[in-house]
This record gives structure tokens, C-alpha cells and sequence, in this order.
């Protein structure tokens, strides 16, 4: 977390500053999300070793012990970064570089409610883009400091719409008289509408016009303004819920859960959804896919060349199912988009991993179906022959570009619902989405994790579990992607068994690789909070478990403070 004082106007004298008297003004305090590169700004060495001391005792450099990182205790000397003494020394950061991206656990809910809105075709929200840019300009006027005038434009927009209307003799009796007409009345009403929603867009264009006071977006808000703020969005989020359907695309966009703090999954389609979006000609893809689609200039519904088998497929499925009235699972078109031959991080993972009991699922884009999990949770029906489709693993690059794609359609609207105090203007706010993800964790200074000194035994600090599994885990991460990336150039000049042997040892790698993803997920959560570990699931377990940086900060254990 990041926290900026705000001042006002300051003279600095010149010279010595400790008698000066320097008049400033506090006007607020704000808190952030560290990006990347201010983690990696902040930061004085990179932690690669899992391992803290050698076998006499001595810190090793790359290690949670690093010299650089600040001395432990007064019998340390002095800092090496800074020359100064423990007393001091305040400390530095370091950071481990992770080779995959993980999700931010202080804001994983809030980055699954933003799934839950969008629509998984056409990657906008599923209301329309006009109610879209409505509720933009009602959260705009409230950062102007015109909460009342936020909340009458639904009303102001529905009567500018009305009067339209009757401009172009849509009301009263002139509907009658014009639905006598046939087609003379359909040319009127479709012209009554362009007019209505040229003088919405037109209300709501002066709207977003209105400059924002002094001091910035949101800033200084009274109660009042952030209670209709926190509503706004609320209304917001209620009327994207509750489409179905997407009323920019027409598409039906599969559920989306959560599991562990740690897993996003997709729910399959149902039955009759399937075959509305199949009687609208639409596919979905995963949105790895749909970028690689963009970058090389093709058309992202390019793949679908009939509704036929989609159709089928259904109906087949209803069929099938006239004698088991209690499936209620459907699957999607299944698509093998191949992918082998791509090296590429985004596309290792586009192929299911397969469970450490050998199960083989299957894989549709960027999309992964995990049968194993699904079953331990319960997802499928305890009759084998009537058993539903498994829902679909949604790993971090996947969800990454997910929202990549709706941050670039929605910058500013997601910046005000969802964004961070600190979305960069300069690129228009289109990478305000990286706040829910990290590529690098923050090492705290030692002087917060002091070892324990037994006579000639030295026990590391409780928090360093974490960060030395975190570092092994991206070692072993780092190290399977490697051996994937390695089995393309390996196919040359080998025969098919030698080529089927290798593509085996490719699959377990690509299987342990994604396994240990998810374990590093875990690892990360527990570092910041150690009751997202899903191992904890009695008292006895969770007492046992070391504490994150919320336990330590909080110093409690239940309600009583320690």
C-alpha cells in the first residue's frame, strides 16, 4: 500500500533545516496500490535464494537475508545501502520477480465482481453503451461536486427523450393515426428514436464536459457526495447483473465463481443458452485468442462458419437427456486451437494441465476444464451417466486479458468503478486493470522479520516460510516453462515414439508447471493473509499456520489483541 500527503504552497529555507519553521498546510491523505515498477523502483535487490544462511551462519546475498536489505539487530553494524547504524536504519525493501503473474489478494473479490459484469464475446459491460456512458456521467458529476444533479439525470435524459418523441409526433393520437399507416409509421418511430438518442448522447457529452474542480478526481468529497458515489455504483453493478443477455452483442456469457481466494472458474452454459447463441452466430473465444486475433489483423468471428453444428449439438444434448431430467450442465463447441507449437507463456498454459491422479481433461482456447476439481467440489452429478460438462479454470494470463480488453473499451467508466486512486492519465487509464494483478512481491526490511538467536542456532523469522516458498515455487514454475518451451526445437529429426514420448514428458511438465502456478497463488495470499490458507480449515490447523502481514499488523488472534 502507497500513501501520499497532500500540502499546500511551502517555502523551503536555505541551509540548515533544522531550525527552520516550514508553514504547510495538510489537505488530505491518500492510500494506492504499489504498481510493479514502483515496487521494483523501491526496491534495493532482488531475493533468488530460498536459502537465508550458509552453513556458518552467514546471510547470503539473493537471499530474505540479504546484506542490503538493512541489519537485524545492533550487532549487525552498519547498513550497508545507507552507512547508517540499527538505530537508524529504517530499513529497505527488495522484491522477488515472479515469472507468471499472480492475483492480488487484498483485491481478488473485487476483480471477480468485475468478471461477473462483462460480457465474455465482445468484452464490454452487458448493459448498453449508452446506459453505460449514463452512469459515467453521473459518477463524473459527482466528482465535480454535483451529487444532486447525478441524480436527476435519468430524469432530465428520460424526459429529453420524451419530448423527441413528441417533436416527431410519436404521441397521443398521432401513434394511432401512424400505426394505421404500416410502413409510414415504422419510418417515423425509427426516426423518432435516432432524434431521441442523438439528444441523449448530446446531454451526456455536455455532461462529461463539465470540468473537475481543483485538486483532482474525487478528491474532497463531502459524506454526502460519496454516499450517492457508493450508490451509483451499486445501481450500477444491480443493472449489469441482472442482463442475460448482452445488449451490445446479444450474446449469453457463462457464470463466473471463485474458489479458495485462489481459482477463478467458468460455469457452463445452459441448454436454452447455448442455442441463443448459436441461432446468433456467436462463438465464444478466450480472450488470449481474441488479442492474438487483433495483433494479426483477422476478424475475431472469423472461426464461426455455421450455427448447423451448434445446433445440432444441442438438440442432440436434449435428446440425450429426455430420460435424466436432473442434468441441467451443457457444454460449449469443444475447439483444439493446437498451440503446441507456441513457445509462448500465454499460450503454455492454453492446454488443460492434467491432475497429479492422471486425469486428462480438455482444453478449449485459453480456457482450461478441470474434472478432477470440479469433482471434488462437487460439481458433478453422483451419476456417472448423467454426469454435467466441468467447469472451466480460468488461469491469471487469461483473466489478465479479459480485463485488458474491457479496460481498453471502458477506461474511464472502469477507473471510476473499479479502478485505483492512481490509474495513469497519460495512457487514458487503459492499464488501470494491472492493480488486481502482481508480478513481483515486496520483501520487507529484516529489521521486521528478526531471526531468533538460540545460542548457536539461528531460527528464522515466521514470515520467511512464505517467502521462501514463494521463491522456490517461481523456481519451479520458471524451470517447468522452460522445459516446455524447450520440446519444439527437441522434435526435429526424432521418430513418432520418440516424438510421443517427448510430448508425454511435455504434457507432465506443462501438468506440474500449473499445479505449482496455483500453489504460488497461495503462497502469495498467505504472505499478506495467512486465513486465505484453504489448509486452514479447523482451529487446531489455522493455530499452526504462521502469521501474514494483516495478522501481524492487527497483533490478534480472534478478538483479543495480543
Amino acid at each position: 500500500m502507497a500513501g501520499l500527503l497532500h500540502t499546500g504552497p511551502s517555502r523551503r529555507p536555505k541551509g540548515d533545516l533544522s531550525n527552520a519553521v516550514i508553514r504547510t498546510e495538510l489537505k488530505g491523505v491518500q492510500f494506492g496500490i504499489y504498481t510493479d515498477a514502483e515496487t521494483r523502483d523501491r526496491s534495493v535487490v532482488q531475493i533468488t535464494s530460498p536459502q537465508a544462511y550458509d552453513a556458518i551462519g552467514t546471510a547470503l546475498p539473493g537471499g530474505v537475508y540479504d546484506p542490503r536489505l538493512g541489519p537485524v539487530d545492533s550487532r549487525g553494524g552498519a547498513c550497508i545501502t545507507c552507512s547508517l547504524p540499527y538505530l537508524h536504519c529504517p530499513g529497505h525493501f527488495g522484491h522477488i520477480e515472479l515469472c507468471v503473474p499472480v492475483y492480488h489478494p487484498l483485491l481478488f473479490p473485487r476483480l471477480v465482481s468485475f468478471l461477473r459484469l462483462k460480457c465474455l464475446n465482445c468484452h464490454d459491460f452487458r448493459l448498453s453503451r449508452r446506459m453505460c456512458k449514463t452512469f459515467q456521467a453521473q459518477l463524473h458529476l459527482v466528482n465535480c461536486g454535483r451529487a444532486m444533479e447525478a441524480l436527476e439525470l435519468h430524469d432530465v435524459l428520460s424526459h429529453a427523450a420524451h419530448r423527441a418523441g413528441v417533436d416527431h409526433g410519436l404521441a397521443g393520437s398521432a401513434v394511432a393515426g401512424a400505426s394505421s399507416r404500416g410502413g409510414a409509421s415504422a419510418e417515423r418511430r425509427n426516426e423518432a428514436e435516432a432524434a431521441a438518442a442523438g439528444t441523449i448522447d448530446e446531454i451526456l457529452a455536455q455532461k462529461l464536459a463539465t470540468p473537475l474542480p481543483p485538486g483532482g478526481q474525487g478528491d474532497g468529497l463531502t459524506s454526502h457526495e460519496r454516499s450517492v458515489r457508493r450508490q451509483i455504483i451499486k445501481d450500477f453493478t444491480v443493472a449489469c447483473n441482472g442482463i442475460k443477455k448482452c445488449e451490445n452483442c446479444r450474446a449469453v456469457s457463462p457464470k463466473i465463481r471463485q474458489d479458495s481466494s485462489n481459482k477463478i472458474f467458468q460455469v457452463p452454459l445452459e441448454k436454452v443458452h447455448v442455442k441463443s447463441n448459436a441461432a446468433e452466430r456467436i462463438k465464444l473465444f478466450s480472450a488470449l485468442d481474441m488479442e492474438q486475433i487483433g495483433s494479426n489483423g483477422g476478424d475475431a468471428g472469423g472461426g464461426y462458419d455455421s450455427d448447423a453444428s451448434d445446433m445440432e449439438g444441442a438438440a442432440a444434448q436434449d435428446d440425450s437427456d429426455d430420460d435424466s431430467k436432473d442434468s441441467d450442465g451443457d457444454s460449449e463447441d469443444d475447439d483444439d486451437d493446437g498451440g503446441d507449437g507456441n513457445g509462448g507463456v500465454a499460450s503454455l498454459f492454453d492446454d488443460e494441465a492434467e491432475e497429479a491422479d492422471g486425469d486428462d481433461d480438455d482444453a478449449v482456447g485459453g480456457y482450461k476444464k478441470r474434472d478432477a476439481s470440479v469433482k471434488k467440489l462437487g460439481n458433478v452429478s453422483a451419476n456417472k451417466g448423467n454426469k454435467r460438462a466441468a467447469d472451466k479454470y480460468l488461469h491469471p494470463l487469461e483473466v489478465e486479458a479479459q480485463a485488458r480488453l474491457t479496460w481498453q473499451l471502458q477506461p474511464r467508466l472502469c477507473a471510476m468503478v473499479f479502478g485505483s486512486a492512481h490509474c495513469n492519465d497519460a495512457d487514458g487509464g487503459v492499464t488501470g486493470y494491472g492493480m488486481y494483478f502482481m508480478r513481483n512481491v515486496a520483501v520487507p526490511p529484516s529489521r521486521f522479520r528478526p531471526p531468533m538467536v538460540l545460542g548457536t542456532m539461528t531460527v528464522e523469522h515466521a514470515q520467511n516460510i512464505y517467502l521462501n516458498k514463494i521463491v522456490e515455487l517461481n523456481d519451479r514454475v520458471r524451470s517447468f516453462i522452460a522445459l516446455v518451451q524447450s520440446v519444439p526445437d527437441q522434435m526435429d529429426g526424432l521418430s513418432a515414439t520418440e516424438r510421443a514420448k517427448l510430448v508425454v514428458e511435455k504434457e507432465k511438465a506443462e501438468s506440474r508447471a500449473f499445479s505449482n502456478w496455483i500453489n504460488l497463488q497461495t503462497q502469495v495470499n498467505c504472505f499478506m493473509d495467512s486465513s486465505k490458507d484453504p489448509s486452514a480449515a479447523s482451529a487446531a490447523l489455522a493455530a499452526n499456520i504462521p502469521s501474514g502481514i494483516r495478522q501481524l499488523l492487527e497483533k490478534k488472534e480472534g478478538i483479543f489483541r495480543k
